[in-house]
């Protein structure tokens, strides 16, 4: 199927529309995770579409996600990561798109200061202590 440049930008307006009521951490919970280091563990949302998912399986896709040292699946297509010290959204695009279909699509952002959350898959305890 063929998307103009319009539908992109409808796209990508909805995405942000989305993030803005879905901001991407808790209030009056621990400030952040540390490392050993003392530096500020980062966490990754991912938000994908699986344009096969009636004909493909996405097992290893989702086995790829579990391999996180922290993981949570946040609803259908979002999961939240905790990856090792040093990885970013690049490599975690990197590495997941090796399981998808080219015509699948894939977001990975690094989780911002403030969110909320309404009826997650995971539990409000692992949203609390990792976004």
């Amino acid at each position: 199927m063929f998307y103009t440049p319009a539908t992109w930008v409808f796209a990508y307006n909805i995405f942000v529309y989305l993030v803005d009521i879905f901001p991407f951490r808790a209030y009056n919970v621990k400030e952040y995770e540390v490392n050993l280091k003392g530096q500020k563990m980062s966490c990754y949302i991912i938000a994908y579409d699986l344009n096969h998912a009636d004909t493909t399986d996405y097992k290893e896709l989702f086995s790829a996600i579990k391999r996180y040292p922290k993981w949570a699946h946040i609803s259908e297509s979002v999961w939240a990561v905790v990856p090792q010290q040093g990885v970013g959204a690049a490599a975690i695009r990197d590495n997941l798109k090796r399981f998808m279909d080219k015509d699948d699509r894939l977001f990975v952002v690094k989780s911002g200061i403030e969110s909320a959350w309404h009826n997650s898959m995971c539990t409000n305890e692992w949203l609390k202590e990792n976004l």
